[in-house]
């Protein structure tokens, strides 16, 4: 059930010389003279748009391709949340709803209507739980749950939909509730024992020196031992689920564990990594992994990319702190990621802080497209469409509503007679 990478890869990794396997790669600004993959095709000019980020969670995107390829754009005053929606380039439709269901934390589209997430924080560590459906003629509160979990560096909740159908997974204490959602919030399950985590809909509990993983209608999917503490937890699936990874990180051990899971042999692989791991994706079939270093210092950033079987295919990692060591000869094609997307044709989209640039198949950058700020663009499901807001972002503050003028709402396709020299074949590391 079960394959480990037994090796430690930092330190096998480091003993490499990556400029002779990935020679052919360049850096700098060659790909701006390249052929355009994804290309401008509209822009729409929004008169006013206002923002107030304190009443919206970090990294809840302002800008959201619906999967009938709407866009949605979300803005918000001291008092009210906008929805706006386009279709073609013109606004069709628009509703608001009071800010007093708290922060938002997440919007989920389904069955024509908005599901949205909020918390509202009444006190330090108090606070309530809501699920909301709003579309352009009412708004519902569907369920509301006071936060039982003290766990605070980590996610007790989580929307998701399974099978057409809505459900949540809520972690209360040391139990994890299972509910479906109608016009209600209807309990179907409890599971108890141990410490429960969530990577997305996938449930995790850790307790007696081993890991259990559990798969969204609360079937044991795999066990594997695990004697770590978990610190901070990261997760992303495959756009074709067939797999799904996460990274489960022991702080003061300074350890790192990359768990991959196949939904269609049930099987795991593993692998140990000595760094921590800021951002993380899959894309192609692969894992991207964007590392930090456990000594803060260090500043290390980069990327790592895994197969499927938890097998290293490219490192390329540096740290910034003087006298530190790093993989890689040249500076790695980024430094510190804010979003890893899967994208058409085998791309892979990476989102910087002021920046989105464009991977082949190979780890090679492709495109590079100016970003205002990680929050405000978005990305199809099928990887074939970039909707980007334009802010400025020295105005994007977050205590004080600003009334931005005249910004634009980019829109980028995939250009589909673009072939950017297909990779045939991608090799793995040779001494």
């Amino acid at each position: 059930m079960l394959a480990k990478t037994k090796e430690v890869l930092y330190s096998a990794l480091i003993k490499l010389d990556l400029s002779s396997v990935f020679s052919h790669i360049e850096y700098g600004d060659w790909y701006k003279n390249k052929k355009i993959m994804y290309e401008k095709k509209s822009t729409i000019i929004l008169n006013k748009f206002p923002t107030l980020n304190s009443t919206m969670l970090p990294k809840t995107t302002r800008v959201k391709i619906l999967p009938d390829s709407r866009i949605l754009l979300i803005s918000n005053d001291e008092s009210k949340f906008y929805f706006l929606f386009f279709d073609n380039n013109i606004q069709t439709d628009s509703f608001s709803i009071d800010y007093s269901y708290g922060q938002l934390l997440s919007v989920t589209p389904f069955n024509g209507d908005l599901w949205l997430e909020f918390r509202f924080v009444s006190a330090p560590y108090d606070e309530e739980y809501l699920i909301v459906r709003a579309n352009s003629s009412r708004t519902d509160i569907i369920a509301s749950f006071p936060r039982e979990n003290y766990s605070h560096d980590h996610q007790y909740h989580h929307l998701f939909i399974n099978n057409g159908i809505l459900f949540l997974h809520l972690i209360r204490h040391n139990r994890l509730h299972h509910y479906k959602i109608t016009n209600m919030a209807e309990e179907i399950d409890v599971m108890e024992g141990g410490k429960w985590y969530l990577c997305g809909s996938y449930p995790v509990c850790m307790g007696g020196r081993t890991l259990e993983l559990y798969d969204p209608s609360l079937n044991l999917c795999n066990t594997v031992e695990y004697d770590y503490e978990t610190d901070e937890l990261l997760y992303a699936n495959s756009n074709t689920h067939d797999f799904f990874a996460a990274t489960f990180t022991d702080l003061p051990q300074e350890h790192t564990t990359l768990f991959i899971y196949h939904n269609d042999n049930q099987t795991a692989n593993i692998a140990y990594i000595e760094h921590a791991v800021a951002d993380m994706g899959v894309s192609a079939g692969r894992v991207w992994l964007n590392p930090y270093s456990f000594q803060i210092q260090q500043d290390m950033g980069g990327c790592m990319v895994f197969d499927r079987f938890a097998l290293p295919l490219y490192i390329h990692m540096r740290a910034k702190g003087a006298g530190t060591a790093s993989v890689g000869t040249f500076p790695p094609p980024f430094h510190r990621s804010e979003g890893i997307y899967q994208m058409t044709d085998g791309m892979t989209l990476v989102a910087e802080s002021n920046r989105l640039l464009i991977f082949d198949y190979n780890c090679r950058a492709v495109q590079e497209i100016s970003l205002s700020h990680p929050d405000c663009f978005a990305v199809s499901g099928d990887g074939c469409k970039i909707a980007i807001l334009n802010i400025d972002r020295s105005q994007y503050k977050l205590d004080e509503v600003i009334m931005h003028l005249n910004i634009s709402l980019e829109i980028y396709q995939w250009d589909v007679n673009a072939d950017g020299g297909k990779v045939i074949e991608m090799l793995n590391f040779q001494r």
